[in-house]
């Protein structure tokens, strides 16, 4: 190599001086064959074929073996030569997958939408936010002025037929001295009958007469049954504008058709999975009571036709899925997947249920101590008494470990209400009578459990009930304790007799029992579901089932728990319902990263929280998100989806944030910014303080004067109000400039200060008037507040609505601190 080297010179002038001209002409021979080649080569691989020699032959290798599989692709081939010179390019620059291509052909599909429509190429999470805000600040007001629109709209039809009869004939027109007469002859009778101390006449003879002109307008509405309407009103379809059934399950045919007869329109409203017709008339006969074997007397016919069910089959109708009722889903998700076919909609649960918790053990003896803890802990909980002797359909021992429960809840001081079912009346009677026993043995129990019968809430009566099947349907309590009652004798034989659930639509009367419960269920029975072995009928297996189920949650057993609800509705799996989708996998991973626990789909109805974020360790769940996939833009109903589903997560005690795509995609740094503020509670725009964001109505008084006082008094205390460009930019363009708002803050007004300090929440908001405006400030305690202004017609009109403001507040656990 050297040598080379040193005579490179030598070596390049003899090459030079070598004759090449045959060579040249060798290989020129071989032009044409290269160029075909080339040509065919770039047929296959396209314009950017740059292999060495080692590599074409590698390919060359590969591609021989797949020769075989060529004719599939050569209809592709062909199209592929009128694609343009760019995309042959881009088509052999990278092995492609399926999904690049998804990708690719969507974000280019977005992009043109992005050209063509600039509103929502410009539209992000802040301004759906802002407008979301704008709705639920309003949704109130709506209400209100609904219903003040209503009572105006009465007031003047009643006060404009005052006028008439009050008018002199010359200024009315002839259809108006018609009216005149009319009304005069309405006005007398209901006045003869106002002076009136006896005597009187029926409601039918006065609905006949002219009376009913200004009755109607006095009271719009009126509250009636269906035997009342008969019995009272007059037949005459022009009576009532419409009549509104409600219960409907429980009304029958011939009692709802009367009133059918006194209206235009109807509206029946009710649940045909719910307690059918009562009819005491039609009792079974017993020739002997003391036969067990026989059913037990009942007075309702399950299998009734009622007003509802005529209604379903011959009207139009729409079914109200929300359930409101459970504050966990396991209450109500038996009924759910059993009878409604999983179409209620149920409220996700924020706390995650504990698994595989330690059963209860049977009970030996019914005044065997009860755990309160136990209960309280389990959405449900299973309790079974192994020596519970069943009895002329009586059950002595669920009755008196049932009066020991309550006497331990009351004693606990839970304040949580208490309702308890009894399956028959006897049963109803001896745990009436098991409490009393009680109560005359324990003088505290005595005293709390005649407190607990008068119970109020809110000005509602909420007080501890002892009812059976019969008089439950439309009660709730927080605390449903049901006794099954039914079990083996003093001759240790146990007969498949469970009354009225054995006869056809004995399911219904389950599902009355089964969603009465608001918080806790506690099942009291003697006998196991194994025991159960009647299945065939329809009845008795969704009792067997549901005794199951109730078992496996409370011991924590949700696999099993889960198999029997999927079981009850086949052809509507939950598992259809948790499709895990690209964004809430992309979202759960960087979350994750972040050291943050996530689950996907939580919810057991087609309602869900699509991701729930919990600290490691924690029992519940801290947040919630929301994401708009395929089901978000399905439901028509955008006041639901955008307003009411957030705050009902809210109210329930998530803290939800909803992610749209178009954000995730664009700016995701972003969205997780948001959500960690969300957990970490430093969320700068909550529901209640993202009124900073809403423009406030421009306030139509003149500039007012300044007063002397160079800072204003709030609380006692001097506060350093933010700078007008923070709050004054949006509302500028809505005739509130800077200096009115800086003239606001050098007013002397005495605010009312409610504070919220509630976990991690250190919120303030306080209110004052200024003759016809209200001022409104709020934010995080020490730091500057936000205001809003608003005008109103009256003074008296801003005292009343700052009133309202301040019991809203007040309802959500705002606490006044000064004035």
């Amino acid at each position: 190599i050297k040598a080379i080297q040193l005579e490179k010179d030598a070596i390049l002038e003899e090459w030079l001086n070598f004759d090449h001209s045959s060579l040249i002409s060798f290989l020129h021979s071989f032009n044409e064959e290269f160029s075909e080649m080339i040509l065919d080569l770039k047929k296959i691989f396209g314009d950017s074929f740059n292999f060495t020699l080692n590599e074409f032959e590698m390919v060359l290798s590969h591609s021989q073996k797949a020769i075989g599989s060529l004719s599939a692709f050569i209809p592709l081939i062909q199209k592929l030569k009128e694609v343009s010179k760019e995309m042959k390019l881009c088509l052999a620059s990278k092995k492609w997958q399926r999904s690049d291509f998804e990708f690719n052909l969507a974000y280019k599909s977005l992009t043109e939408i992005y050209e063509k429509d600039r509103k929502f190429a410009e539209m992000d999470e802040d301004g759906i936010r802002l407008n979301i805000s704008r709705v639920n600040l309003l949704f109130d007001s709506y209400y209100s002025s609904n219903v003040e629109s209503i009572r105006a709209s009465i007031r003047k039809k009643f006060l404009a037929k005052i006028k008439i009869t009050e008018s002199i004939a010359s200024q009315l027109t002839a259809e108006e001295k018609v009216l005149k007469k009319k009304y005069l002859s309405s006005r007398r009778i209901l006045e003869n009958e106002f002076g009136k101390s006896m005597r009187y006449k029926s409601i039918r003879d006065l609905a006949s007469s002219d009376a009913n002109e200004i009755m109607t307008s006095l009271k719009p509405v009126w509250l009636m049954s269906p035997l009342s309407v008969s019995d009272t009103m007059p037949i005459d379809i022009s009576l009532f504008d419409v009549v509104i059934f409600d219960e409907a399950s429980q009304i029958t045919v011939e009692e709802g058709v009367p009133a059918l007869f006194r209206t235009k329109q109807t509206i029946i409203v009710g649940d045909e999975m719910q307690m059918p017709p009562t009819n005491f008339f039609n009792s079974i006969n017993l020739q002997d009571d003391e036969d067990e074997e026989l059913e037990e007397k009942i007075g309702i016919s399950l299998d009734a036709d009622s007003l509802l069910n005529q209604g379903g089959r011959k009207l139009s109708s729409v079914m109200l899925g929300w359930h409101y009722r459970s504050r966990h889903e396991s209450l109500i998700s038996f009924s759910n997947a059993a009878f409604y076919q999983r179409g209620l909609m149920t409220i996700p649960d924020n706390t995650i249920p504990e698994r595989n918790m330690e059963p209860i053990p049977p009970i030996l003896e019914s005044s065997e101590p009860v755990n309160i803890d136990e209960i309280l802990k389990r959405s449900i909980s299973y309790h079974h008494l192994e020596n519970g002797i069943y009895d002329k359909r009586r059950n002595k021992d669920e009755s008196a470990y049932i009066a020991n429960m309550v006497c331990e809840l009351l004693k606990s001081k839970c304040r949580k209400s208490i309702g308890i079912v009894a399956f028959s009346k006897e049963q109803q009677s001896e745990i009436e009578e098991s409490l009393e026993r009680l109560a005359l043995e324990d003088s505290k129990f005595e005293a709390l459990l005649e407190k607990e019968f008068q119970r109020m809430d809110e000005d509602q009566y909420n007080g501890l009930f002892i009812k059976n099947l019969e008089n439950v349907q439309g009660d709730e309590r927080d605390i449903i304790i049901m006794s099954v009652c039914y079990g083996y004798n003093h001759k240790g034989k146990m007969l498949m007799n469970f009354g009225p659930i054995n006869r056809r639509g004995g399911e219904k009367r389950l599902n009355v029992i089964f969603s009465r419960a608001k918080e806790h269920m506690v099942v009291v029975t003697s006998i196991g579901p194994h025991e159960i072995k009647n299945d065939y009928n329809e009845g008795a297996n969704y009792f067997k089932k549901f005794l199951s189920y109730s078992r496996h949650i409370s011991n924590g057993n949700l696999t099993e728990a889960n198999a029997i609800l999927d079981a009850l509705n086949l052809t509507h799996n939950s598992s259809d319902l948790t499709q895990e989708r690209i964004i809430s996998q992309q979202l759960r991973a960087a979350l994750e990263e972040r050291g943050y626990e996530v689950d996907l789909s939580i919810g057991q109805s087609y309602f869900k929280c699509d991701l729930a974020i919990r600290f490691k360790g924690k029992g519940h769940y801290n947040t919630g998100i929301l994401i708009d996939h395929d089901e978000h833009y399905k439901n028509k109903n955008v006041l639901e989806q955008y307003c009411q589903r957030p705050q009902i997560l809210n109210a329930f005690g998530w803290k939800i944030l909803t992610v749209f795509s178009k954000d995730w995609l664009e700016k995701p740094s972003r969205v997780l910014e948001r959500i960690e503020q969300l957990i970490k509670n430093k969320e700068s725009q909550d529901v209640e303080d993202v009124e900073s964001l809403i423009v406030v109505e421009e306030i139509k008084e003149e500039k007012p004067k300044p007063k002397p006082k160079p800072k204003r008094r709030s609380s006692g205390k001097t506060i350093n109000y933010p700078v007008a460009n923070e709050i004054a930019n949006p509302n500028e363009k809505h005739g509130q400039s800077k200096e009115y708002l800086e003239e606001i803050h050098r007013r002397d007004l005495n605010f009312i200060r409610l504070e919220y300090a509630e976990g991690s929440s250190n919120k303030f908001w306080q209110i004052a008037q200024e003759t016809k405006a209200l001022i409104v400030e709020y934010g995080r305690i020490g730091n500057h507040a936000q205001t809003n202004l608003k005008n109103f017609e009256t003074p008296e009109k801003a005292k009343e609505e700052m009133e309202k403001m301040m019991a809203k507040k007040i309802a959500k656990g705002y606490i006044r601190v000064s004035k």
